[in-house]
C-alpha cells in the first residue's frame, strides 16, 4: 500500500480556513476537509486514470479485435473513451487553480456516479469479450480487469465508494462470463475473485482510515497554530503600546497597527488601520521605494532618515528603524520612528552659520591672496599658520644671501618704450622668481631690476645644503636668462646684451621684523648682507661671484676661479672671491674639465685654460706624480 498516495494529497488549510473554535474539531469540519482532499486527489491523479483506462482499452482490443467487432464490444469500449472526455475537460479546467476552500457534496456524488458509469461500460465490454475469446485471452482480460481495480483503489484512496462503484460491476460481469465459458475452474475462479476483491477492498478501507486520521490531525494542528497566532497578536499589540514610536507596516501599502503615540504623530486612529496608503505619509513618495529597496537588500533598516507628513499634511523629520515581522499571514515591518525635527533645525542653523563662515573665509582668502603677492611665500605661510609673530623682533642665523641686478639697465630703459620695458622686466622677474621658488629660496625684495633672496630661514636643510641650493639656483638663472635674451633678440626688443651680475655670500645675519608698530619689514641685515651686495657689484656680466665661505661649502662639486679679494669695512682681512665656472659633472661631460676626488687625491684640470705649452707641462707633472707613486 502506497501511503504517500494518501497523505500526499492533503494540504493543510490556511489559517483563514480554520474551523470554529472549540475543544474538539467538529464532524462537519472534518467532512468538509475530506471533500476538499477527495477533489484535490482526483484532480491530481486524473492523468494516471486517463492513461490507465486508455491503455486497458488498447489491450482489450489487441487481444482479439475481430471478436471485439463481431460481438459489438467495440461500442462499449468506445463508450469508455467517451466517458473519459469529461475527465479531460475537468482536468484542463482546474489545472493551475489554487487549492479550493470548499467542495460541495454534489461534486463528490458526481465523481462516484461517473465512476459507476465508467465501471458499467467496462463490465459490458469484459462480459462480451470473455464470452467469445479463447481461454488464454480470457485470462489476460481477467488480469486487465484486476489491474483496473487495483489502480482505482490506489489512485482514489480518499474515495473508496468511487473505487467500489468503478470496480464492482466489471468484477461481477467478468466473473460470470469466465464461469459460463469455462475460462477457469469454478473453484480457482472463486478463489482469485474473492482474494482480489478482498485485497482491493482492504486497500480502499485502509486508505480511507488514513485519510480521515490525517485530516483530523491537520485540522487540530491548524487550530493549535491559530491559538498561538492569537496569543502572538495580543502580545504584539501589548508591545506596540509600550514602544514610544512604533508603526507596523506591510511591504506594499497600508498600516496594520498604530500605537497611541504613532497615531497622535501621524494623525490617524490608534489600533488597526485600514484604507490608508503608507505612500501618503511620505513627503517625497519616491522615498518609500528607496526604503523598500533598502529593507529588501539589508533584511532590516537602521536609522534611515526620511521626511514624513501627518494626515493634515504637516511635514516632520524622523529616523526610521525597521525589523521584519510575520503578522496575520503577511510579511510586515515593525518600524520604530524617532522624530528629529529639533535636530534638523539645529543642523540647518549650523549649516547656515557654516555657509556664512565659508563666505567670510572666501573673502579673507581673496584678500590674503592679493596680499601674498606683496610678500614672500614663506613669510605669508608662516604668518597665516601662526608660526611667525607680527611684532618687532630679530634673531641671528647663518644664511646664504643672493643678490643680482641687470648690467647696464639704464641704457636698456632708454632704448625701450615704457610698455615694452614693463613687459620685458616683469617676464624676467617672473622667470627668476619661479626658479628661486623651485630651489627653496626665501624672497626678500625686488629693488628695481635687482633681486635679493636668501636661504636658511624660515626653513633650512643645513648650511651646506642651503649654500648648494643657492649656487645651483644662480647657475639655472643665468642659463634661463640666456634663453630669454635669445628670444627677445629674435623679437627685436633688444639689440644689446641683456645680462645679469650675481653675488653670493654665506655668514651670520640678523633676521626678523624691522620698522615700527604700524609698518614693518621682515628682512635681513648685517655685514654679510653688504658683502653679498658688493660681490654682485664686482661680478662679471653674466657671471656669478661667490665669497670664500660659500665656496668652501660647495667646492667638492663646483669649479670656480679665484678672483681679486675685496676689502670691505667691518672685515679685518680682504675677502677672497671666486667666479663660478660650472658644475664638475656637467663640465666633464662636455670635455672641458677633468676632475676626480678620492681619499688622498684631488685632481682638477681646466681644459679651457690650457694651451699647447701648458698642456705639455701638465702631462709632465702627471708623469712625475705617477713615477713617484710607482716608486
Amino acid at each position: 500500500m502506497n501511503t504517500n498516495a494518501v497523505t500526499g494529497g492533503i494540504n493543510p488549510p490556511t489559517r483563514k480556513e480554520t474551523p470554529a473554535s472549540g475543544s474538539l474539531i467538529s464532524k462537519n469540519a472534518v467532512r468538509e476537509e475530506i471533500r476538499i482532499v477527495q477533489s484535490v486527489q482526483t484532480q491530481r491523479n486524473m492523468p494516471v486514470l486517463l492513461f490507465g483506462n486508455t491503455t486497458a482499452v488498447a489491450i482489450v482490443v489487441y487481444t482479439d479485435w475481430a471478436v471485439a467487432i463481431a460481438n459489438y464490444a467495440i461500442y462499449f469500449l468506445a463508450a469508455v473513451l467517451l466517458l473519459l472526455l469529461p475527465v479531460v475537460r475537468s482536468y484542463l479546467h482546474l489545472l493551475g487553480l489554487p487549492r479550493p476552500t470548499r467542495v460541495s457534496q454534489r461534486r463528490i456524488r458526481l465523481i462516484i456516479v461517473h465512476s459507476f458509469l465508467l465501471g458499467l461500460a467496462w463490465a459490458v465490454s469484459f462480459y462480451l469479450m470473455i464470452s467469445n475469446v479463447v481461454t488464454v485471452d480470457g485470462i489476460v482480460l481477467l488480469m486487465v480487469m484486476f489491474f483496473l481495480g487495483f489502480g482505482a483503489a490506489a489512485l482514489m484512496p480518499s474515495l473508496p465508494l468511487a473505487a467500489i462503484a468503478y470496480f464492482a460491476p466489471m468484477l461481477l460481469a467478468a466473473v460470470v462470463a469466465a464461469l459460463l465459458n469455462d475460462i477457469l475452474r469454478w473453484d480457482l475462479l472463486a478463489f482469485v475473485s474473492i482474494a482480489g476483491a478482498g485485497a482491493i477492498a482492504r486497500s480502499a478501507w485502509q486508505s480511507w482510515r488514513e485519510t480521515t486520521a490525517s485530516v483530523q490531525l491537520g485540522l487540530e494542528k491548524i487550530k493549535a497554530e491559530a491559538e498561538v497566532h492569537q496569543r502572538e497578536t495580543e502580545a504584539m499589540r501589548s508591545m506596540l503600546a509600550a514602544i514610544p514610536f512604533p508603526l507596523v507596516l506591510t511591504r506594499e501599502t497600508g498600516a496594520l497597527e498604530a500605537s497611541e503615540t504613532a497615531s497622535r504623530q501621524f494623525g490617524i486612529p490608534a489600533g488597526s488601520v485600514g484604507g490608508i496608503s503608507i505612500r501618503d505619509f511620505f513627503v517625497n513618495p519616491d522615498d518609500q521605494d528607496v526604503m523598500a529597496d533598502l529593507q529588501a537588500e539589508q533584511g532590516r533598516l537602521e536609522e534611515y532618515e526620511v521626511q514624513f507628513k501627518n494626515a493634515q499634511g504637516e511635514p516632520f523629520w524622523a529616523l526610521l528603524s525597521s525589523l521584519p515581522l510575520r503578522y496575520e499571514d503577511e510579511d510586515c515591518w515593525l518600524n520604530a520612528i524617532y522624530v528629529i525635527d529639533d535636530r534638523k533645525r539645529a543642523e540647518a542653523e549650523t549649516l547656515e552659520a557654516k555657509q556664512r563662515a565659508e563666505e567670510t573665509s572666501q573673502t579673507l582668502e581673496a584678500v590674503s591672496g592679493q596680499l601674498s603677492k606683496y610678500i614672500s611665500p614663506q613669510l605669508y605661510s608662516s604668518i597665516f599658520s601662526g608660526e611667525q609673530k607680527v611684532e618687532i623682533e630679530s634673531k641671528r642665523k647663518k644664511l646664504t644671501i643672493f643678490f643680482s641686478d641687470i648690467v647696464s639697465f639704464t641704457a636698456i630703459t632708454d632704448q625701450l618704450e615704457s610698455e615694452e620695458l614693463t613687459a620685458l622686466l616683469n617676464q624676467y622677474l617672473t622667470e627668476m622668481s619661479k626658479i628661486a621658488q623651485e630651489h627653496g629660496a626665501y624672497f626678500d625684495k625686488f629693488i628695481g631690476d635687482a633681486m635679493m633672496f636668501y636661504f636658511g630661514d624660515s626653513e633650512s636643510k643645513g648650511v651646506r645644503e642651503d649654500a648648494a641650493a643657492c649656487v645651483r639656483m644662480a647657475i639655472v638663472m643665468q642659463r634661463r636668462l640666456a634663453d630669454l635674451q635669445h628670444g627677445w633678440r629674435a623679437q627685436g626688443l633688444i639689440d644689446r646684451p641683456f645680462e645679469a651680475r650675481m653675488g653670493i655670500n654665506t655668514g651670520y645675519c640678523t633676521v626678523g621684523n624691522f620698522g615700527n608698530e604700524d609698518r614693518m619689514d621682515y628682512t635681513i641685515i648685517g655685514g654679510e648682507v653688504n658683502l653679498a651686495a658688493r660681490l654682485e657689484a664686482n661680478a662679471d656680466a653674466g657671471g656669478i661671484l661667490i665669497a670664500a665661505e660659500t665656496y668652501s661649502l660647495v667646492r667638492d662639486w663646483l669649479l670656480a676661479e679665484e678672483r681679486e679679494a675685496i676689502t670691505m669695512k667691518g672685515f679685518a682681512k680682504p675677502v677672497k672671491t671666486f667666479s663660478v665656472k660650472g658644475i664638475y659633472d656637467e663640465l666633464a661631460m662636455e670635455g672641458r674639465v677633468i676632475h676626480s676626488e678620492l681619499d688622498g687625491l684631488s685632481l682638477t684640470i681646466d681644459c679651457d685654460r690650457l694651451n699647447q705649452t701648458s698642456k705639455k707641462e701638465v702631462v709632465h707633472k702627471l708623469k712625475d706624480a705617477l713615477a713617484q707613486l710607482e716608486n
